[in-house]
């Protein structure tokens, strides 16, 4: 591994599931994952879903995957 490597903590995402939010009147389905896509954008900019160009993307069925392990644990820590 060259040192370029070694600075590069991304090079393979970490992924990451919670469980439904509880969301009242929304019908279920993705509006159950809505406060975590919103904290995730506040948090970590827009979302790159089928691109992975952004540092987070939310991959559906409660997993979210992550560029950089330290923005999947602070996700973890908010919603554990």
């Amino acid at each position: 591994m060259t040192d370029k490597m070694k600075d590069i903590d991304w090079v393979e995402w970490t992924a990451v599931s919670v469980p439904a939010q509880e969301v009242t009147g929304t019908g279920g389905g993705l509006w159950n994952w809505r406060p975590c896509l919103e904290w995730c954008r506040q948090q970590f900019g827009p979302s790159q879903s089928y691109t992975r160009d952004g540092d987070w993307y939310y991959s559906m069925g409660g997993e979210f995957e992550f560029k950089y392990a330290k923005d999947a644990m602070l996700f973890l820590l908010r919603w554990s």
